[in-house]
Order: C-alpha cells, then sequence, then structure tokens
C-alpha cells in the first residue's frame, strides 16, 4: 500500500516534524506537493469558486481549494501505480509506524470497499451525530446518515475504483474534500478507525486561519436568525434527532473521543 504525503512545499518544519513520528515509514512517503490555494491565480481560484457556489450558495476559501486541488493530484499520483489502495495523509498528522502498520494489516486482511477514515476526527458539537457500528475489530462503518457529520482528510484509506470516482465528481461538481456526504452518496461505504490522530489546538492549520478571517458572523442577532432560517434550523435539528435514535435502536453508537488527542 503506497502513502501518499500531502504537504505544501513551505511546511520544512511538519515533514520533519513527521520524520520523527514515523521513522520506519516516513522514507517510503510519496511527497505531493500540496497546492497551495492563497498563490492560486485569480482566474484558477475563481474558476473553482464559481463552480463550488453554484451547487451550494456558498463561498469556498483559496485554501479549501487549494486543499481539494492537492487530495486530487494525490489521487492522480495513485491511479498511475499498480497498488491496490493508498493511504493519504497530510502533515500534520499524530501517531507511530505501528499505527500505519495496522491500517495496512487490517486492508489486506478485510478488504474493504469504501474509503476508510484512519481518525483525525476533531470533536465537535455535531459529535452527537457521529454514529458508528462495530464490523470487525476495530473497524466501524459509518450510516449513510451521519456522513455529512464527518470532516478532514487528515488520514483515510482509498482504493483505486473510488479514487476514479471521486476525481471525476470533483471535476464536475467541485466540493471541499472533506464532503464526504457528497462525494461518497449513498452508494460508497464510508468506514472509521480511530488509530490516527490530529492536533485538537488548530492555531496551526491554514485552512482553519484563512476560515477566521474569511467567513465573517452576522453581529445583529435578528438578523442572523433571519438569514440562517430560524424555522429551517429547528426543523433541522428535530428531523436529525429522530434519525440519530433510530439508528442507536438499530445498534449504532456514538464513539467518544478524548478531546485532548
Amino acid at each position: 500500500m503506497k502513502i501518499y504525503l500531502i504537504s505544501l512545499e513551505q511546511d520544512i518544519q511538519r515533514r520533519a516534524e513527521l520524520a520523527q513520528r514515523f521513522p520506519k515509514t516516513y522514507p517510503n512517503m510519496q511527497w505531493i506537493k500540496a497546492v497551495n490555494g492563497k498563490k492560486l491565480l485569480a482566474k484558477d481560484y475563481f474558476f473553482h469558486a464559481q463552480q463550488y457556489f453554484k451547487n451550494h450558495q456558498k463561498i469556498i476559501t483559496p485554501s479549501e481549494v487549494g486543499c481539494a486541488l492537492s487530495h486530487i493530484q494525490a489521487l492522480e499520483a495513485f491511479l498511475e501505480t499498480d497498488d491496490e489502495y493508498a493511504l493519504i495523509l497530510e502533515d500534520d498528522i499524530i501517531g507511530k509506524d505501528e499505527a500505519i502498520n495496522f491500517i495496512e494489516n487490517t486492508l489486506i486482511k478485510h478488504k474493504l470497499d469504501g474509503i476508510v477514515l484512519c481518525g483525525g476526527q476533531i470533536p465537535l458539537h455535531i459529535e452527537k451525530y457521529k454514529l458508528y457500528k462495530n464490523i470487525r475489530e476495530s473497524i466501524f462503518i459509518v450510516p449513510n446518515f451521519s456522513k455529512k457529520f464527518f470532516f478532514g482528510t487528515c488520514c483515510y484509506v482509498i482504493n483505486k475504483h473510488i479514487a476514479k470516482f471521486i476525481i471525476h465528481y470533483q471535476l464536475n461538481n467541485f466540493t471541499k474534500a472533506d464532503c464526504w456526504n457528497e462525494l461518497l452518496g449513498v452508494s460508497i461505504n464510508l468506514y472509521y478507525m480511530d488509530i490516527l490522530k490530529h492536533p485538537f489546538e488548530m492555531n496551526n492549520s491554514h485552512i482553519e486561519n484563512e476560515r477566521t478571517n474569511f467567513y465573517i458572523d452576522e453581529p445583529n442577532f435578528l438578523k442572523r436568525v433571519y438569514k440562517q432560517g430560524v424555522f429551517w434550523k429547528v426543523y433541522n435539528r428535530i428531523r436529525n434527532d429522530i434519525y440519530r435514535w433510530v439508528l442507536i435502536l438499530k445498534g449504532y453508537k456514538q464513539i467518544h473521543q478524548d478531546k485532548h488527542q
């Protein structure tokens, strides 16, 4: 299984720290030079931003565009190989060589057909909607309902069929790299393994720092309620809670993660 490391060219220190965390597997990682969204030409950024806005009626940040393009590059590199699976990593992942060996051995043993998120989920206020069902050893399957509550692309395993599917989707319906509910739909399984970690503090995250300055909340409470659609939000919350309890009755559980990972 080939390992692809997505990292901006200037993030030399991050790669040095990664080499210390994974002394055995780091030399075998193939470096994918990440696309720096902040340095995209205006025409390139707006091409993808217009695509995203057409489908979502929302703005996407330059760093989010760069992230999505970087993961497309990694998938394209994977498709040029004879490997059956690829492990995609971002350069702030936390773990040990043993964790990567466990992931590879588990995939070889079980041959899962779907995206396998290998950890890195940061606890959010929507945590209660992240439901899973244990199917094998440390492998959990995520119901379609919960896909929209999973975020992050710091560590995942993918096969060639799904890599082709995602690249095709991105060429026609450009979206953020971690919109798993959009990218996978209802036909492709999403699995979860709580093996690798992601820093809980997001101060060093390029994307999160840009989002802080890019997305500005409406300061006026009444205007904010009007824009968000209070009745829709209440309806959506009730609907989500109903789905959640139905899935819990079917045997799905919420896995509580360490908030200090």
